[in-house]
């Protein structure tokens, strides 16, 4: 503070003592304000002004995480303060131009400070879904599949009996089992003969079944166990305010994927699980609920409808046909999670139009096509990792919470090392724990729950005797 009230008055001329030069160095202040990177001719020039500057710029051009805002600069001051009437008024003037470059200044000597007042790292924080809640492509499936809906099964053995092949209708073959009999499509497990249960023990009963069979059976023993559709129904219940609705929103591209998956002729069993897809997108009247085992009991569920997102939404938070869209500042971590989501799709894309070897190398492993699954039954336009990457983008994106039943594109999005900068990782969002734990409106990015597979074509047709469905 010395060179600031000295040596910097001594070797440039915008120090002046005289009334006139003060009234020259009044109207240079206010032209710094005007520019807040450049000093306008005759304003204050000097070396703690251009220490500022050149953290401004530093903060400009540093890498930070995906969708990461640029740093803002503290200037901590501990060895001067502005208190007293005989302070020069070229330090408060230096203060002033720094203050009109947008950078913080903090007075006060850190050694006054008791080491155990410093902020320590908080517990967790539990945070709860947004109001605003948007749909990937397995939430879609999910809602419209017959497990959330169609009366539960009395105990474990009709829950088995419900999705399990009959030993008859089993045969040994190697690395799996296969349907047996006349008219039976070939079903491969690739899992092996044996299964362990959902209790962790041998149980001979699940040997042979396919995994689609094994993996509906454990669907429907989590639902006898923790009902998804009350879980959604109760926590959000628990989170509205008075007079607050939800609002439930999907991608383009999530619809397409729900259509096809859903338009299959193999998958019908009574048409049920197609007909709330329907009332659900607004493409047919009705209660989207009706013969459901929830129907009456569906609270802030009722006249479920869902919004799509306009191409222009992103951008400009554009009206839909049915309301609009209402803006919710994102937090960090949603800023992120759409950077890195885009990044990936930008990726995947190119290597579509130019597969190449560059292009090939910049894909993520989940997205190489040796590793995107292939449909067994139904004809997609895009893969369920693309659709899924485009929704969970487009949520973040307006701050919404996204809705996911099962954690695979997540799990392989978080592990990407484009989250990473220099020791940065998956986003600032550190930075608002106070908000978090001031309860400062600060949603959840994803709410994920237990997978629930599309059941009421086996259902159907297995309690008919039918046992030639496909899925494997």
């Amino acid at each position: 503070m010395a060179e600031l009230r000295e040596q910097d008055s001594m070797i440039n001329s915008d120090w002046s003592d005289s009334e006139e030069d003060e009234a020259d160095d009044r109207a240079a202040t206010e032209a710094g304000k005007t520019d807040s990177k450049a000093a306008a001719p005759g304003s204050v020039c000097q070396s703690l002004v251009e220490s500022v500057d050149s953290l401004l710029a530093l903060a400009d051009v540093s890498d930070k995480p995906p969708g990461a805002v640029t740093p803002k600069v503290t200037l901590h001051v501990t060895r001067i303060s502005l208190d007293g009437e005989d302070m020069d008024r070229r330090i408060h003037r230096t203060f002033e131009v720094i203050r009109s470059k947008g950078v913080s200044v903090v007075f006060g000597d850190l050694s006054s400070v008791p080491l155990d007042s410093l902020p320590r790292p908080a517990q967790p924080v539990s945070l709860q879904p947004s109001l605003r809640i948007c749909l990937d492509p397995t939430a879609l499936m999910a809602l419209c599949s017959d497990l959330l809906h169609h009366p539960l099964p009395a105990s474990r053995q009709d829950a088995m009996k419900r999705f399990f092949r009959p030993t008859e209708a089993l045969c040994d073959t190697p690395g799996g089992r296969k349907a047996n009999g006349p008219g039976r499509a070939g079903e491969q497990t690739g899992a092996g003969a044996g299964y362990k249960a959902v209790d962790g023990s041998e149980d001979k009963e699940w040997r042979g079944q396919s995994q689609n069979s094994r993996e509906l059976v454990k669907n429907v023993l989590e639902e006898m166990e923790a009902p998804l559709v009350e879980e959604i129904r109760d926590t959000l219940e628990s989170t509205l305010g008075s007079g607050e609705t939800v609002e439930w929103w999907t991608s383009k591209e999530a619809v397409v994927y729900l259509t096809e998956a859903l338009g299959s002729e193999v998958l019908v069993g009574e048409g049920m699980e197609q007909r709330r897809m329907r009332r659900m997108l607004g493409l047919e009247d009705g209660d989207f609920w009706e013969g459901s085992r929830y129907a009456g009991r569906e609270g802030l569920l009722r006249g479920l409808r869902i919004r799509t997102f306009d191409d222009g939404d992103a951008e400009a938070g554009a009206s839909h046909a049915t309301g609009k869209l209402s803006h919710t500042s994102p937090t960090s971590f949603h800023r992120s999670l759409a950077q890195v989501a885009r990044s990936c799709i930008s990726a995947y894309f190119a290597n579509l139009s130019d597969p190449s070897p560059a292009t090939h190398d910049a894909l993520p492993n989940f997205l190489k096509p040796q590793r995107i699954p292939v449909p067994k039954v139904a004809q997609l336009s895009l893969p369920f990792p693309i659709v899924s990457l485009q929704t969970l983008a487009r949520g973040a994106e307006h701050g919404m919470t996204t809705l996911m039943f099962g954690n695979v594109v997540l799990r392989d999005l978080f592990g990407q090392s484009r989250w990473k900068v220099h020791g940065w990782c998956q986003g600032s969002y550190e930075l608002e724990r106070a908000a978090m734990e001031a309860g400062d409106g600060v949603a959840a990015a994803v709410w994920m729950l237990p997978y629930r597979s599309l059941g009421e074509g086996k259902r159907v047709k297995f309690a008919a005797g039918d046992y030639s469905y496909p899925n494997r």
